[in-house]
């Protein structure tokens, strides 16, 4: 920021007071407090190695780039429009999402009703507006605007809005989300703007795959920093072409895999979304791949970020009608659509919010598998399907028949299932909302839960892992100890008792709550289910 200074993210250890580090930041220079230990601190270049040295001092990282936005068929091919009918009828009535973009939306008559404030009285904008129309939408100007009935009309067509900006402190601003308005699903087709190669700003290119402090708040807030918890969906970013990213393509070794883009999507515990095509359930060449840094399976999931030759059309500003577009800022607000539908009808069922992890268990577990079998670094788990979650819900009925959600310490749970004879697999996922990493740490997961199948005749199935040196390499089986899911699937299983073990390798803190659902009914504690 000038002659011998520099600008900087510094994080404190937790137990230095406010005085220390004030007093600490004085001697070299000048500061303010973002959020909790973390603060932005002005000062020599020269000095900034000593200044690391010190004991309160945990982490610096760089002051990140400025954010950027990234945007009939989408319900067609998630089978969204099966849910919106007959028998399921699920449209997200009486439910919330907080969405943060470049502004705020646009008054659409397909969703102006319907939004509930603009907290920061940003200028509306045609990014933020594209998004809400795939995300709550009714279709109701499609006739008039040349289409048929409703034909553009979004995911969770009734639910409510509350639209934010993302350029002024994103993460606090969770808290009137959840507190003021009861905001079930946070909503963010955004991430840094890291391929920036425009004179005289250079790239951010380590701001790729990178779990930065900002990451640590998401997964905070998702396990419930602010009271209640939240499903935050983050779009992985348009990174993954020559075109968008040629300028850091020397930076990382297996490009364009290595591009996903945070703070969201690189996060634990939000659902980062990559991007297909609509025209064929085929890979959007502009979308990022993972993994993070450490290795972690993102994306998590995929949805249609692009339809040829037109892209995807939704809400437009100003016109009150519609225009097409592509990025996989189109791709996510389908996912948070689906995770509000999942509210909807987990509570119809349960009369209670599911966890975070068990949203993003059935998600996971009810994904269409496309690329290579198994998890992958392009598409995660698969492309959503709705229509397979939702029944993922009624299958379980709030009786525990498919979904499970509990809680384990330093201790090996085991539950039991009866598998009858034809059965074509048996696939189990587990999911749980880890707690935030320390800043700096090479493996970000926290706490480490494995999951193993056993059939009745001894044989131990293990979850899925990725090579994360080998990013375009099959999903084999194994131990996994970087991610905070894990997935079984047994093709053509014995008949018999089965027995689903989780242990909890490392464990820190209070139990850990996770999310176990699988595609077979019941569940048992006993060997006789």
């Amino acid at each position: 920021v000038g002659p011998d200074k520099v600008k900087i993210i510094v994080v404190f250890f937790a137990d230095s007071s406010e005085e220390q580090i004030k007093s600490l930041i004085s001697k070299y220079g000048t500061g303010k407090k973002i959020f909790d230990s973390a603060w932005e601190v002005t000062l020599k270049q020269s000095q900034l190695l000593d200044f690391a040295g010190k004991d309160i001092v945990q982490w610096i990282e760089d002051i990140p780039p400025d954010g950027v936005g990234f945007l009939d068929v989408v319900r067609n091919i998630t089978h969204a429009n099966e849910v919106q009918t007959n028998p399921y009828n699920l449209h997200g009535n009486g439910y919330v999402v907080a969405m943060w973009d470049v502004g705020s939306v646009y008054n659409h008559s397909d969703y102006e009703s319907r939004v509930i404030d603009r907290p920061d009285n940003a200028p509306d904008d045609w990014h933020a507006t594209r998004v809400a129309g795939i995300l709550i939408g009714d279709g109701t100007r499609s006739q008039l605007c040349g289409g048929t009935v409703n034909q553009w009309r979004g995911i969770a067509t009734q639910a409510g809005l509350v639209s934010y900006d993302f350029l002024d402190n994103p993460w606090g601003e969770h808290d009137s989300a959840i507190n003021t308005y009861n905001a079930d699903v946070s909503q963010n087709s955004w991430g840094w703007k890291s391929c920036n190669d425009t004179y005289p700003n250079p790239p951010d290119c380590e701001n790729l795959g990178e779990y930065d402090i900002w990451s640590v708040q998401y997964d905070n807030i998702t396990r419930g920093k602010y009271g209640s918890k939240i499903t935050i969906v983050g779009s992985a970013g348009n990174y993954g072409s020559l075109a968008a990213c040629q300028v850091c393509q020397s930076n990382i070794p297996n490009f364009p895999y290595g591009t996903v883009d945070g703070p969201i999507a690189t996060s634990k515990n939000a659902i980062s979304v990559s991007g297909t095509s609509a025209t064929n359930d085929g890979w959007w060449s502009n979308s990022s791949r993972g993994p993070t840094d450490d290795g972690r399976i993102k994306p998590d999931l995929s949805a249609p970020a692009t339809k040829v030759p037109t892209g995807i059309r939704t809400t437009a500003r100003t016109t009150n009608c519609y225009s097409n577009g592509s990025g996989t800022s189109y791709s996510a607000p389908a996912v948070s659509g689906a995770a509000i539908l999942i509210y909807e009808d987990y509570n119809n069922f349960s009369s209670h919010d599911p966890l975070p992890s068990t949203v993003r268990a059935i998600l996971y577990q009810s994904a269409e598998d496309l690329g290579n079998a198994g998890p992958d670094y392009m598409y995660g788990y698969g492309r959503i399907n709705v229509q397979r979650a939702i029944d993922i819900i009624r299958n379980d009925s709030g009786q525990n028949l498919t979904i499970l959600e509990d809680e384990i310490s330093n201790e090996t749970t085991e539950y039991y299932i009866n598998v009858q004879a034809g059965e074509s697999e048996l696939k189990t996922t587990l999911v749980w909302d880890d707690k935030e990493a320390t800043p700096g740490a090479g493996i970000k997961l926290v706490n480490n839960l494995d999951l193993k199948l056993i059939s009745p005749t001894g044989i131990i199935y293990y979850p899925w892992v990725l090579d994360w040196n080998n990013p375009s390499a099959n999903a084999t089986t194994g131990i996994d100890t970087r991610n905070n899911m894990e997935q079984v699937l047994v093709n053509n299983p014995e008949q018999g008792i089965w027995t689903i073990r989780i242990n909890a390798t490392v464990f820190v803190g209070n139990p850990q709550k996770y999310s176990l659902v699988k595609n077979i009914l019941g569940f048992s504690n006993n060997n006789a289910p």
